[in-house]
């Protein structure tokens, strides 16, 4: 670890559970800067000054297709999100635009598509 840095080791993973023959629910780990993708077991470094982490996880609910189309959807629009937002607000701000936006999205697609009722 250099100087004025931080190392952060994360590993993730979701389960099936009991009930369910598929996994709805969804894992990201991303630069919430960069928007850049980091797999679900990493090592990742970034300077003190910043909080350059998201670990964010989606719950598919509802057994059909929809509740996987939608955990899906909600954090790729939380990834693809947070970069666009003004970084003068805080983590906290921008993580609410963010969650917002992603909500919105997928209510927008339930209105269109009827799996995801």
């Amino acid at each position: 670890m250099t100087q004025g840095s931080i190392t952060t080791t994360v590993v993730g993973i979701t389960d099936i559970g009991l009930v369910r023959s598929n996994n709805e629910d969804c894992l990201l780990i991303s630069d919430p800067y960069t928007g850049q993708y980091l797999s679900d077991s990493c090592q990742h470094s970034y300077p003190v000054e910043y909080n350059r982490l998201l670990i964010a996880v989606s719950d598919g609910m509802g057994g059909a297709e929809g509740g996987e189309i939608a955990s899906k959807l909600t954090t790729y629009m939380m990834q693809s999100e947070l970069p666009r937002l003004p970084r003068k607000l805080s983590p906290q701000s921008r993580l609410s635009a963010a969650i917002e936006e992603a909500n919105c999205i997928v209510r927008d697609e339930r209105k269109a598509d009827g799996r995801l009722h």
